[in-house]
């Protein structure tokens, strides 16, 4: 079967393909860099190049719920997005489609429409996005992370799958660190946090006097977060640098392995990122981004507190003291939080992948089994 993938949300995508057979044919469309002139390749662009997978790039308009100074060139982008994603289908011709949401999203499943080509939506969050609710009008089937998500959709074929973990958490989720010293990982996502390594940046030296820290600062040339902890990790001596391991972008093997291991993360609120700690029940801390569709990260940061598992804070009230003291108390009262994991579990669909693809094979086998004319008729 030919299968695309795209969207926005590429960590469960990529769970879906590992889980696809070699028979498959995959293409993923996507974005090569995170923002517009920007030298900055996308975590999906790093990992199909890395595994092989072919990739195609589109250059779409991000929609815009409030008319701001940037509405206008998005708007300007969308057609262009729809063409470009038009020829692609048409040379890769696909039997399905299949997108994770997002701004990228939308033009590929309006192209798919177009040509006639089933399309499957994911849909991850607990809410429903802007680009989700319309990709969601020319979807052969939607499928939802959470029970609270069905009642943004009215369509009939919508299916609760949960949100795929990725393989290489669920190998982990039972791991135990071996380490003498504690484990504190702290990461921002693929393109970092500015906010969170500003913070960390003035604890670093108190926290490695007790932990080993792991931090993944993302990959922006225009804070440059890296540069700065890179010098601070040059002037460490060998046995600093052993307790502190630093990487603008750990590959998925290298951040199941820091999460399953580590004593407490510190993170945003992305909703694959806490359904993976959910999933390892690691205690963690989260300070939402403070700006996104429908508050998105605080509405799942304030699900993972309702667990038990972790606690969050505001960004308006992130300080450096306040949040090593935060760090410090849960570190203190970690085994009070490991014992909700089974409460966070709860949200966890283990075979969501699985599940996806079972609704792949059903829309993609129609579209497969149709003949296709290679000639005029006599």
């Amino acid at each position: 079967m030919k299968i695309v993938i795209t969207g926005g949300h590429f960590s469960p995508a990529h769970s879906v393909i590992k889980k696809l057979t070699k028979s498959d044919e995959i293409l993923v469309i996507g974005r090569r860099y995170a923002f517009e002139g920007d030298t900055n390749e996308t975590y999906e662009y790093q990992i199909c190049q890395r595994e092989l997978i072919s990739f195609s790039e589109i250059k779409a308009g991000r929609l815009q719920r409030k008319l701001t100074s940037r509405s206008i060139p998005a708007a300007l982008k969308f057609p262009k997005g729809i063409y470009d994603a038009l020829k692609i289908l048409k040379d890769f011709n696909p039997d399905v489609v299949v997108t994770f949401g997002g701004y990228v999203g939308l033009p590929v499943a309006l192209a798919s429409s177009i040509l006639k080509i089933p399309v499957v939506l994911h849909e991850q969050t607990q809410n429903a996005g802007l680009s989700s609710k319309l990709i969601a009008k020319v979807a052969s089937v939607i499928c939802v992370s959470f029970d609270s998500s069905l009642k943004h959709f009215k369509q009939k074929n919508v299916v609760l799958t949960g949100n795929p973990i990725r393989e290489e958490i669920l190998k982990l989720k039972n791991t135990a660190s071996n380490s003498e010293k504690t484990i504190i990982y702290i990461t921002g996502g693929s393109t970092g946090s500015h906010a969170i390594n500003t913070a960390i940046y003035e604890i670093l030296p108190e926290l490695l006097e007790d932990y080993i820290v792991v931090h993944q600062t993302g990959n922006s040339k225009e804070t440059g977060d890296f540069e700065r902890f890179e010098s601070f990790h040059d002037l460490l001596g060998n046995e600093g640098r052993k307790n502190y391991i630093l990487s603008e972008f750990f590959t998925p093997h290298e951040v199941a392995t820091y999460m399953s291991k580590a004593a407490l993360v510190v993170s945003r609120s992305g909703i694959n990122t806490v359904l993976e700690l959910m999933a390892l029940g690691v205690p963690s801390l989260f300070i939402p981004l403070p700006f996104g569709q429908l508050n998105e990260q605080l509405e799942n940061a304030k699900l993972f507190q309702k667990t038990g598992l972790g606690e969050f804070i505001l960004q308006k009230d992130l300080s450096p003291d306040l949040l090593l003291s935060k760090m410090r108390a849960m570190i203190k009262e970690q085994k009070k939080y490991r014992s909700n994991a089974k409460n966070a579990q709860k949200y966890v669909h283990f075979d969501a992948a699985q599940q996806i693809i079972e609704q792949i094979r059903r829309y993609g086998k129609r579209r497969e089994e149709i003949p296709t004319t290679t000639g005029k008729e006599s």
